[in-house]
């Protein structure tokens, strides 16, 4: 998938799904992920986050905060878990579309957030991983 692929599914599922805004988090988060065609475990944010964190769930593994940016912006899935809540990191050249949506904009800050929004805190308390098979930015370590 492309970045601008990635980008279109996020917002598309968020502007014809407005029941999204009133739904908790996880629901939010599972139909982006059904959208985008990618597999997600399921059970409580906890969890996820054990599931995840084996590195052995289709194709998801851990990475850094800044890493996530990375692979969103080429169109590879990328989220932040804690025991609380799940952030989906989306490609930085959304920014223009998501933000021209008041909706979709109240929305992004919720459960959708760039790796460079992200709190202190929030850097500090989640483990983040993403959905490559494998693969890593040429860029990446």
């Amino acid at each position: 998938m492309t970045a601008s692929q990635y980008k279109n599914i996020l917002q598309w599922t968020l502007f014809l799904n407005p029941e999204l805004e009133k739904s908790d988090a996880m629901s939010a988060v599972r139909k982006l992920f059904d959208n985008l065609g990618v597999a997600f475990p399921q059970g409580t944010f906890t969890e996820i986050l054990s599931v995840l964190k084996n590195d052995t769930f289709l194709g998801w593994r851990s990475c850094s905060c800044d890493e996530t940016q990375k692979y969103a912006d080429i169109g590879i899935p990328a989220i932040g878990v804690a025991n609380d809540k799940t952030i989906i990191i989306p490609p930085k050249e959304a920014i223009s579309i998501l933000t021209a949506n008041k909706e979709i904009e109240k929305l992004k800050s919720t459960y959708i957030k760039y790796a460079a929004e992200l709190t202190a805190e929030e850097r500090e308390n989640m483990c983040f991983f993403v959905y490559s098979y494998g693969y890593k930015p040429k860029d990446s370590k």
